[in-house]
C-alpha cells in the first residue's frame, strides 16, 4: 500500500517534468540559432556551418558553446516527449486512452523523444571533436580522421532530428503540429538538398553555405516547437 501511494506523485510529476524539460530546451534551442546566426554573419568568408568551429575559425569557441547548447537542447526536448508519455509498462497506452491520441501517435512520439535524444548526442560528439581547418570532406588530401568523426556524428544527429519531424508528420497528435512537421521537413528536404548538389558540383558554394544554415535553422526551429508544444499540453 505504501508503495503504491510513494509511486502515484512521482508518476503525476512526470509530465510536469517533461513541461519544465521543454521548455528549458527549447529556450536553449532558440539561443543556440542566435548565436550560429551572429557568428556566421561576422564570418568574412562563404563558410558551411561546421566549418564555423574548425580549426583556425574566428569564432571557433563561441561555435561549440552554441553547438554544445544544441546538444543540450536536443536531450531535453527528447526527455520531455518521454516523460509526457510516462514511459515505462502500459503507462504509454494507459496515457494515451485518457487523452484520446492513438496508439500511432503514442508510438510517433516514443520514437520522437528517443531520436531528439540520440540527436543531442550526435551533436555534442560533433563539439567535442570539431573539424580541422575549413573542414575539409573524404576526398580531399587535407581530411582527417577528426573531420570524418565531426561530419558523421553532426549528420548522424541531423538525420536523427528529420526521423523525428517524419515521426511526427505521419502520426503527431494534433493536425496543426502534423502539419508543422510536414512543412519542417520538406523544407528542410528541398534546402539542404540543394545545397548539398551545389557543394559537390562546387558550384555556387556561398548559395550552397547559406542552404545548409537555412535548413539547419528550419530543424533546430522545429525542435523548439516540440517543447513549446509541451508546455502547451
Amino acid at each position: 500500500m505504501t508503495r503504491g501511494l510513494s509511486a502515484a506523485p512521482v508518476r503525476a510529476a512526470s509530465p510536469l517534468l517533461g513541461v519544465s524539460l521543454g521548455r528549458i530546451g527549447a529556450a536553449l534551442a532558440v539561443l543556440a540559432l542566435i548565436t550560429i546566426w551572429v557568428i556566421r554573419l561576422r564570418y568574412a568568408a562563404p563558410a558551411y556551418v561546421s566549418e564555423l568551429g574548425a580549426d583556425g575559425a574566428p569564432d571557433a569557441g563561441w561555435f561549440a558553446l552554441a553547438l554544445g547548447t544544441v546538444a543540450a537542447a536536443g536531450v531535453l526536448l527528447g526527455t520531455a516527449e518521454l516523460l509526457r508519455m510516462q514511459v515505462g509498462p502500459g503507462r504509454g497506452a494507459l496515457r494515451a486512452a485518457l487523452s484520446g491520441e492513438s496508439r500511432g501517435a503514442v508510438r510517433a512520439a516514443l520514437l520522437g523523444g528517443f531520436c531528439l535524444i540520440l540527436a543531442g548526442i550526435g551533436f555534442l560528439v560533433a563539439t567535442v571533436y570539431p573539424c580541422t581547418a575549413r573542414c575539409p570532406v573524404p576526398g580531399d588530401p587535407l581530411h582527417t580522421m577528426r573531420d570524418t568523426v565531426h561530419i558523421s556524428a553532426a549528420i548522424a544527429g541531423f538525420a536523427l532530428v528529420a526521423i523525428a519531424m517524419l515521426a511526427q508528420a505521419f502520426a503527431g497528435a494534433e493536425r496543426r503540429s502534423r502539419l508543422i512537421a510536414w512543412g519542417a521537413a520538406i523544407g528542410v528536404a528541398v534546402i539542404a538538398g540543394v545545397g548539398g548538389l551545389l557543394a559537390l558540383a562546387h558550384v555556387a558554394t556561398a548559395l550552397g553555405a547559406w542552404c545548409e544554415l537555412v535548413a539547419t535553422s528550419i530543424a533546430i526551429l522545429w525542435c523548439a516547437t516540440r517543447g513549446v508544444a509541451r508546455a502547451r499540453d
